[in-house]
């Protein structure tokens, strides 16, 4: 009897597992706004990169929403309802005349017509390594629970990294780490957990000439960690400089190299290079980052140890970013990882569901008749069922708590 329990537990247990990673697959999908006949503007378009000073606008007609109820709005990557790390205005209701400021930005309301100057940094930036697109949504504040309600995507606009055509680029950047006596370039692998990174700048100039005796900034970002992870004072003589930062994360970092205030110029336009979680004893000479385009780049060397059939698939993991495995590529964003644990525990749950009922039909079937085994299979395979209809009956009961409480990025269905 003893034995009994134990296994109904297990099996109890195991299927618990199995609910929770399965519960985050979906997301609310993105749902365009209506807008009144003011239409929106300031969205499908492009815009600059961010400078000092930098702002963006947009405004919509929101004649057909609620008047009385208490809006917000947020600008992030993803386009549906999820909330990762989205910047947010400060709150506002409609049919007033106000302004509501926070520190992304200023938000007028004019009757039903509502503008937002965004100033945010982080929105107004691009990724790292080229575009980047930031949707506009629209949140409703619940008046009884008090939470922020995904009404839709009002649209989006495109932040442009096109070098400023004035600034030089015969720069030439040079980053590498220390491997066993030895200095191992960022063409090759560069290894995250604060191992010290080396950034070393050549040929810097302002107006045609050679710097010396001055100090420039060496502005180090991380797609990881947030825009800038450290803002590096360096003396410059005849035109070189040397910095090093702790490389924590992995992921694409940058370098960008500008004067010192108060008058701040771009000397050395925005370069990118990784970091990876592992490279073992793997070294590649140290060479100029801005000569190093894709079709100069050697193949990642994880993935020259990996068979002709797999190498395609390793590349495209590592440009996502992501990380390749001997289970395949898991993505280091937080909606890839959730995909990547539903189809993991997935598998195993459903395999170790399916080997239940087929040690409980095998002890059913050899069973010759004994009351007590006969008894004891049954209820192994009741069990298993007990715990699928389990899973099923508290699904909505879990999203509603994920989505509508606890704002859980991920849980919500379509």
């Amino acid at each position: 009897m003893y034995n009994s329990r134990v296994r109904k537990f297990i099996v109890f247990f195991s299927f618990l597992v199995l609910f929770l990673v399965q519960t985050p697959q979906k997301v609310l999908a993105a749902v365009s706004c209506s807008f009144g006949s003011g239409g929106s503007s300031g969205l499908g378009v492009e815009i600059p990169d961010y400078t000092d000073g930098t702002s963006h606008t947009v405004s919509f007609d929101m004649s057909n929403y609620d008047q009385e109820e208490k809006y917000v709005l947020y600008v992030g990557e993803n386009s549906g309802g999820t909330l990762l790390g989205d910047i947010k205005s400060e709150p506002f209701t409609l049919g007033e005349n106000k302004t509501f400021s926070n520190k992304n930005g200023v938000v007028t309301v004019q009757g039903s017509k509502v503008t937002w100057k965004i100033t945010n940094k982080t929105a107004l930036s691009p990724k790292p390594a080229g575009n980047k697109t930031n949707y506009v949504k629209i949140y409703e504040n619940r008046p009884i629970t008090g939470v922020w309600n995904y009404i839709c995507t009002a649209g989006s606009f495109e932040v442009t990294h096109d070098p400023d055509p004035n600034v030089e680029t015969d720069c030439e950047i040079y980053v590498w780490q220390e491997k066993n006596g030895k200095r191992c370039g960022a063409s090759g692998c560069l290894v995250a957990g604060g191992v010290t990174t080396y950034i070393e700048a050549k040929n810097i100039k302002l107006n045609d000439q050679l710097l010396d005796k001055k100090k420039v900034i060496f502005e180090i970002g991380s797609n990881k960690l947030g825009d800038v992870v450290a803002d590096k004072s360096v003396d410059i003589r005849n035109g070189a400089g040397k910095t090093d930062f702790p490389a924590q994360a992995t992921g694409t970092h940058t370098v960008l190299i500008k004067s010192s205030s108060p008058n701040i110029q771009t000397l050395c336009p925005k370069v990118a290079f990784e970091i990876n979680d592992t490279c073992g004893d793997l070294c590649s000479p140290v060479t100029n980052i801005y000569d190093s385009g894709d079709a100069d780049q050697p193949l990642f060397e994880l993935c020259n140890q990996v068979t002709e059939a797999d190498q395609e698939k390793c590349l495209e993991c590592i440009d996502k970013p992501g990380v390749w495995t001997a289970i395949g590529c898991i993505p280091t964003d937080p909606q890839g990882i959730i995909k990547t644990m539903v189809q993991l525990g997935l598998s195993i749950g459903g395999g170790l569901t399916l080997l239940l009922i087929l040690v409980g039909a095998f002890r059913f079937s050899v069973s010759s008749g004994d009351s007590k085994q006969v008894e004891e299979a049954k209820e192994q395979i009741t069990s298993a069922v007990i715990g699928l209809l389990f899973i099923i009956f508290s699904i909505t009961l879990l999203r509603f708590i994920g989505v509508q409480f606890l704002q859980i990025p991920g849980f919500g269905g379509s």
